[in-house]
């Protein structure tokens, strides 16, 4: 009687085992795809960061190479927002 309820444990633990090795098998894939998944985010946004910081050194290049045309202070006042009434149908 002892010896089949030995066994019987066993074979109990010895399921429980293989069956937990089963759904930790599951979740270090699961780990895996999920940390692959961050690398390939991480890669994606180090390769925009660089497309912003080239197209922004561009821009800032453009920007010194254009003429700079300003209006003189006394000519900013004429544009008042009192120079075109709205007109009410």
């Amino acid at each position: 009687m002892a010896l089949i309820l030995l066994l019987t444990f066993s074979f109990g633990v010895l399921f429980g085992f293989i069956i937990s090795l089963f759904s930790a098998i599951k979740g270090m894939r699961k780990r895996s795809e999920l940390m692959r998944k961050i690398e390939q985010q991480t890669d994606d946004i180090e390769d925009l960061n660089r497309q912003l910081t080239e197209a922004n050194n561009q821009l800032q290049v453009l920007q010194s190479t254009q003429p700079q045309h300003y209006l003189p202070q006394d000519a900013s006042s004429n544009y008042s927002s009192d120079a075109y009434p709205i007109l009410l149908g």
